[in-house]
């Protein structure tokens, strides 16, 4: 469970950079570099443009950033010695990381080729190590439905190919209970050209394979916390991991296939996250329950922030339910006590601001208000229906071209 504990590395004091550095005095003394440049600054395009071809090529793939490697070492001056010498200086850096008892290294490299380098070194070398998949080899995943689970990945694989579809896996998907579903995840060949914007891969138009009608869907999106199978470590998966295979019941050095103590006995086992008495894969373990917790949190997060208001009335003003008075309250008791006169009350003129006239022409006033405030909003509801409506309408129209091309020879 160490592995687990963040440790936040303490914050080195601010250094106001800003006070220890001269002012810059912006006044010319005498007449150096007082003269205004008056150039063209564009004049040197002129000849260059039509000189020097562009280089630049159309389509070039976009250079994505390699994930990065964590190898369970610490650091040392050897390795990166080593790793200037196989990709070269200023290609890389390393991050030393302590999870609780636990040193890594958190290795950063900057292009996928320099990546497909270090990691074959780090097989031949026989390092520990976990990485997770390049986004230039991950292909598009989908679940076909509609073959039973007798059917091969391989006759699968085959008969996608047939269809014109590079196949790169194939893996038939269980329930709960173990039970083999008629459900297969595949996972295609990545493709050299990408699809353009909101443009539906050929692949979900598919709708007979092996003598079956089945129907393409995206697969559901993982919710739980990523577990691998090889060190039973929670935050990647086995296909990227060399580290020490671990039990999965006894939480002993080996494989779980290969385990010799009866998986039925509770006594055995053991879980090698936490040390209670159980698997390391039940989720009612504490650090599952944590890590579980902490995904919830990001996933609320994002459904927060990817929220849109589409439509957001303006407010609507509220006149003022009362008149404030303008003249002092004066009780006859205390004036006659302060030897004060006792002010007349206030004669009711044509022109006088707290007349009931008055107070309904404000009251009205605040009442148009009020009322063109909520046409202009009314106004903005109905564009926003109309373009929502003429979007449907438009998507409609795809859908239907679609269904035709489908249904023709």
């Amino acid at each position: 469970m160490d592995r687990y504990i963040q440790i936040k590395r303490k914050l080195s004091p601010q250094n106001n950079k800003a006070g220890n550095q001269p002012k810059i005095n912006r006044t010319n003394n005498g007449n150096e570099n007082s003269a205004v440049n008056n150039s063209n600054r564009y004049a040197i395009l002129a000849d260059s443009a039509t000189e020097q071809p562009n280089e630049k090529t159309v389509g070039e793939p976009k250079k994505t950033r390699p994930p990065p490697i964590f190898i369970r070492e610490q650091s040392t001056n050897a390795l990166v010695n080593k790793l200037v010498a196989l990709i070269g200086d200023s290609k890389f850096h390393i991050i030393p990381l302590k999870k609780g008892n636990i040193h890594e290294i958190k290795l950063q490299i900057q292009t996928e080729a320099d990546h497909r380098i270090v990691t074959k070194y780090l097989n031949d070398a026989g390092k520990n190590y976990y990485t997770y998949q390049l986004k230039s080899c991950k292909g598009l995943q989908v679940v076909l439905k509609g073959i039973e689970a007798t059917v091969t990945p391989a006759e699968i694989i085959e008969a996608l190919k047939a269809k014109n579809f590079s196949a790169k896996t194939a893996i038939n998907i269980l329930n709960k209970d173990k039970v083999p579903q008629p459900l297969f995840k595949i996972e295609l060949e990545p493709e050299l050209q990408a699809l353009k914007k909101n443009e539906v891969h050929p692949i979900y138009n598919l709708q007979y394979l092996l003598h079956r009608r089945i129907t393409v869907e995206e697969p559901h999106k993982r919710i739980n916390p990523v577990q691998c199978t090889n060190c039973q470590e929670y935050g990647h998966t086995k296909a990227y991991c060399t580290l020490k295979s671990v039990c999965v019941v006894c939480s002993e050095p080996h494989t779980t296939a290969n385990c010799p103590k009866n998986k039925d006995d509770k006594s055995v086992k053991k879980c090698s996250n936490c040390g209670e008495k159980h698997t390391a894969n039940y989720r009612g373990c504490v650090v599952y329950k944590e890590l579980k917790s902490r995904l919830n949190k990001r996933i609320a997060t994002a459904h927060t922030y990817n929220k849109v208001n589409f439509y957001s009335p303006q407010p609507i003003f509220q006149p003022p339910l009362t008149v404030p008075s303008t003249t002092p309250t004066i009780s006859f008791a205390s004036a006659l006590k302060s030897g004060l006169e006792v002010p007349a009350p206030p004669t009711r003129t044509a022109h006088s601001e707290h007349t009931p006239t008055n107070i309904q022409q404000t009251q009205q006033s605040g009442i148009e208000a009020m009322m063109l405030s909520l046409q202009q909003s009314m106004k903005d509801f109905m564009t926003f229906m109309q373009n929502t409506l003429q979007e449907l309408m438009k998507n409609q129209n795809i859908l239907i071209q679609l269904l035709v091309s489908s249904k023709s020879p």
